[in-house]
């Protein structure tokens, strides 16, 4: 690991292993290592925290409101990034995930999602009458994709549920999980500043899609990216709205339930602070 400002050298232990201009000698170079910061795993993502006395990475999820571990089977670990996108939002990140927790804005907002996905088309991002968590598509789709029957291999698990479906993880505080028939969406939120975030969307597929010419992996990218804008442009309309001075405070439905858990979440973090 070389610093691209003095070019000092470190280990990947963190060890200061070369500091040209400056003899051995000349300092304790064992004192001034790399900070070390905990690393935890799940799923092949890799998780930071900055705090050592914070719970396990285990314990903090399985408490998640979203319960992600519920997307264990599909072996999100086992799957190759195979496309990431990359997008520019002038919007709060909280605006944005939100956004993300509700579906009251989806048959406005994303007509061709709701194609696939009726439920999205009452307002809903879950379904009463399943217990697994996830949603169905509509009968005949099998792909969310421009493409339906585009000859890509399933997800793990997905063969084995009565119709193709839906599910999705939001990950506190600012990570999402969309877990297709065909496809993983890991989608992650850099705020910049209070009005601008960084979206970074990497689409996960299994290894034998990977180099292969006769999958096309682009229709399916292609949908989930416009699916992404146009969250995005309406996220960037809100920033607009709580801007505005006669703006005083926000009002969530019995539907928005998740965005309700979100904002209850937030509140108790900064106020613990």
């Amino acid at each position: 690991i070389t610093c691209p400002y003095h070019s000092w050298s470190y280990s990947l232990e963190g060890k200061l292993v070369s500091a040209i201009h400056h003899d051995k000698e000349s300092f304790d170079r064992d004192s001034i290592s790399l900070t070390q910061v905990r690393i935890d795993e799940w799923q092949g993502n890799m998780f930071v925290c900055l705090n050592d006395d914070e719970e396990s990475l285990h314990d903090w999820l399985k408490d998640l409101y979203s319960e992600p571990f519920d997307l264990d089977r599909f072996e999100m670990g086992n799957l190759k990034t195979a496309y990431t996108t990359v997008d520019e939002a002038q919007a709060n990140w909280k605006v944005l995930i939100e956004n993300y927790c509700e579906c009251l804005h989806c048959s406005v907002v994303h007509p061709e999602f709701c194609e696939l996905v009726p439920i999205y088309g009452k307002g809903f991002n879950y379904q009463n009458d399943r217990f697994d968590n996830g949603v169905s598509l509509a009968p005949g789709m099998t792909a969310v994709s421009f493409k339906q029957n585009e000859g890509l291999p399933l997800i793990a698990s997905m063969e084995d549920l009565e119709t193709y479906s839906v599910f999705g993880a939001y990950i506190y505080p600012n990570m999402l999980i969309d877990v297709n028939p065909t496809v993983v969406a890991i989608t992650t939120y850099i705020p910049r500043s209070p009005t601008h975030t960084t979206i970074i969307t990497n689409y996960l597929f299994p290894a034998e899609v990977i180099g292969n010419p006769a999958m096309d992996i682009m229709p399916t990218v292609e949908f989930n990216d416009l699916v992404n804008h146009q969250d995005i442009g309406v996220s960037e309309r809100v920033q607009r709205g709580v801007a505005s001075k006669s703006f005083k405070r926000a009002y969530h439905s019995e539907m928005e339930k998740y965005a309700q858990q979100f904002v209850k979440q937030y509140r108790q973090d900064i106020t613990n602070v």
